[in-house]
C-alpha cells in the first residue's frame, strides 16, 4: 500500500500434479544460448491472423505467433552474491506478438538438492507493484522453509511495469513528495480542488512517461508473461507461491492456462468475485478489524500512549489525533509534515505484520506526547518505497496502473460523500481515505474491457492450496473462502491470527505448504492453524 495509491487509488491492496521433469542438465534452465537483448525474438511470423486477444484456455505455447518467446534460451549469470539472473522477453501487446517487446528481470536460487529437484517455484509478493526479484534477493535464501528449498529452484521476477523490468514512470520524486502531503480524505471545497488537481497531474504524468505501456500492464498480461517464463525455465507446469495480489495473479493464470497449472499456493487470498468498489469497503473494514486487535493489545502495553483505556477510548483518541493532524499537520525533522492521511497510512502499514505493532506504539507515543511525526513519516516512507535519499521506487505507480487496467473504478463526489457517512460507523479510521481512492482511475487509459479479468471461475486446473488469516487487514479471510469457491478443487486453510500472509510464520501452515509442494498432499477441508 502506498501514500499516493491510498490517496488516489484503492488499496489492493499449489496442486497434486507434479512439475515437468528437467529436459537438460543445467538445473532446469534452457540451454544457455541467449535470445539477443538488442533484437526482437527471431522467427516470429508477422501478420499471422488470429484473435485480437488470446482467450482463456488458449495454449500460447502451441501458437506459432508466440513460438520465439517460448523457445528463448536465456543466459544465467551470477548476480547478487549467491543468485543467478537473466532476462526474458515478452510481447508488450499479446494481440500483436510481432510488435514491441518487454524484458522481464528474473532471479533464481537453485534447489539445494538438485538430485531430488521438482522444478521451479515462481514467487510473487503482491502489490500489485511488488518486486519478485527483490523478494528473492532480500530473503537471503530464507524465503522458503527447508523442505521446499531442498526441492525447488526459487524464482522471482519483476512483472511488467515493475522495478527492473520495463517500469511505469509517472511523477518525479519532488512531485511525489508534494502529492503525498495532500489531504487524502478532503472535506472542504479547497481540499477537494487540490485533490482533483493532483489526480489530473498524476494521470497526465503517467500518460506522458508510460502511455505506451499503461494499457498493457493488466493482470492477464502478467499471467501470460508467467506462462512464457514457465516454458523458458524448462517446466511443463507452473509451480507458484503468491501472496496477496499475487494470489489473484496466480488464480488468473489458472483461469487462462488451466492445463499448465502445477502446485499453486495462494497465501492471503483475493476473491475475484469482489469488484473494486466492494474491495474498498471490505478492506476498510478489514483494516478496522485489525486495528481493533492492535488496540486491544496496545492498551495492555507499558509503552502504549493509551495504556489502561478501553479499546473504544483508544480508538477515539486516535481519531482525535488524525483530526488534529488534518487541521494542523505534525512537524518533523525535515520539511515534510505528517497530515491526517499520513497518520492513517502509517497505522495501516504496521497492521500488515504483528511484529510491527511496536513501531506503531512508538509512532503514536511520539505524536501524542511531543506533537511530532518522525516515526509515522518513516513508516509511510517505507510503505511508499521512498528511500532515505528521497527517491521513490515506482511501486505505487505500478499499483495504480495495474488496478486501473484491471478494474477502472471511477466514482463522483456525491457517491463518495454518501459512502463516507456510512464509513463513520463501520470503518471510521480507514474508510474516508479508502473511499476517496475511487477517483484514481478517472481518465485513465485502461486496458481493453475484453481483457479485464472480472469475476471468473477456475475450471480444469490442478487444485490450489489457498491460505487466509482470520484478522488479515488487507485481504479479509472471507476473500480466501471466496477464492476457494471460485477455484474448483482447491482447499482453503485458515490461520487464526493477525497480520498479512501466513507461510513462513506459522508452523502449522508451514507443514501444510511443505506437504503440498513436496508430495502433492493437500490438507483436509476446514483445517484451522493456530
Amino acid at each position: 500500500m502506498s501514500g499516493i495509491a491510498a490517496a488516489l487509488a484503492a488499496v489492493v491492496f499449489l496442486t497434486a500434479c507434479e512439475s515437468g521433469s528437467n529436459k537438460n542438465d543445467n538445473g532446469g534452465a534452457a540451454s544457455e544460448t541467449p535470445t539477443s537483448a538488442d533484437d526482437k525474438p527471431q522467427n516470429v511470423p508477422s501478420g499471422t491472423p488470429g484473435p485480437a486477444i488470446p482467450a482463456p484456455g488458449t495454449d500460447l505455447q502451441s501458437d506459432t505467433r508466440f513460438a520465439a518467446y517460448y523457445r528463448q534460451q536465456p543466459v544465467w549469470k551470477a548476480c547478487e552474491r549467491t543468485y543467478q539472473c537473466t532476462t526474458v522477453q515478452v510481447p508488450r501487446d499479446y494481440s500483436a506478438p510481432d510488435g514491441e517487446r518487454i524484458e522481464l528481470a528474473v532471479i533464481r536460487l537453485k534447489a539445494k538438492n538438485q538430485s531430488q529437484r521438482l522444478g521451479s517455484l515462481v514467487v510473487n509478493p503482491g502489490g500489485p507493484g511488488g518486486s519478485g526479484y527483490d523478494m528473492v534477493k532480500d530473503s537471503e535464501g530464507e524465503l522458503l522453509t527447508a523442505p521446499v528449498a531442498e526441492r525447488y529452484d526459487l524464482v522471482g521476477f519483476d512483472p511488467r511495469g515493475v522495478g527492473r523490468s520495463e517500469k511505469i514512470a509517472c511523477l518525479n520524486d519532488a512531485d511525489n513528495d508534494r502529492m503525498s502531503q495532500i489531504d487524502g480524505s478532503p472535506d472542504t471545497a479547497e481540499e477537494r480542488a487540490e485533490f482533483d488537481e493532483w489526480q489530473g497531474k498524476y494521470v497526465a504524468a503517467c500518460e506522458k512517461n508510460s502511455g505506451d505501456l499503461l494499457p498493457h500492464v493488466g493482470t492477464r498480461n502478467a499471467a501470460r508473461d508467467m506462462d512464457v517464463l514457465r516454458a523458458v525455465l524448462g517446466d511443463e507446469k507452473l509451480n507458484y507461491l503468491g501472496y496477496s495480489y499475487g494470489t489473484y495473479l496466480g488464480a488468473v493464470y489458472a483461469d487462462l492456462f488451466p492445463a499448465r497449472t502445477g502446485r499453486l499456493v495462494l497465501d492471503a487470498a483475493v476473491d475475484p468475485a469482489v469488484d473494486a468498489a466492494a474491495s474498498n469497503e471490505q478492506q476498510a473494514m478489514g483494516f478496522e478489524k485489525a486495528f481493533t486487535a492492535f488496540l486491544g493489545d496496545c492498551v495492555k502495553q507499558a509503552d502504549c500512549p493509551y495504556k489502561g483505556r478501553t479499546v473504544d477510548q483508544a480508538r477515539s483518541a486516535v481519531i482525535t489525533l488524525i483530526n488534529k493532524a488534518e487541521a494542523k499537520p505534525l512537524p518533523t525533522d525535515e520539511a515534510r509534515v505528517v497530515t491526517g492521511t499520513v497518520v492513517t497510512l502509517g497505522i495501516a502499514f504496521t497492521l500488515y505484520d504483528k511484529e510491527a505493532w511496536e513501531y506503531l506504539r512508538v509512532g503514536l507515543t511520539e505524536a501524542e506526547r511531543t506533537g511530532t511525526g518522525n516515526v509515522l513519516l518513516a513508516l509511510v516512507d517505507a510503505m511508499n518505497g521512498r528511500g532515505d535519499d528521497g527517491r521513490w521506487d515506482g511501486s505505487s505507480d505500478a499499483l495504480t496502473a495495474v488496478n486501473c487496467a484491471d478494474a477502472p473504478l471511477a466514482v463522483d463526489d456525491a457517491q463518495i460523500q454518501a459512502k463516507i457517512a456510512e464509513y463513520k460507523k463501520t470503518a471510521p479510521v480507514f474508510g474516508p481515505v479508502l473511499v476517496w481512492g475511487g477517483k484514481a482511475c478517472v481518465n485513465w487509459p485502461a486496458s481493453p474491457a475484453a481483457d479485464r479479468p472480472g469475476a471468473f471461475t477456475v475450471e480444469g486446473a490442478a487444485p490450489a492450496l489457498i491460505i487466509g488469516g482470520s484478522r488479515d487487514p488487507a485481504t479479509p479471510v472471507e476473500w480466501s473462502h471466496g477464492l476457494g469457491r471460485a477455484y474448483q478443487g482447491s482447499v482453503v486453510l485458515v490461520r487464526d491470527g493477525d497480520g498479512h500472509g501466513s507461510y513462513g510464520d506459522n508452523a502449522c501452515v508451514n507443514r501444510a505448504v511443505e506437504a503440498y509442494l513436496t508430495a502433492g498432499t493437500l490438507p483436509k477441508a476446514g483445517v484451522v492453524c493456530r
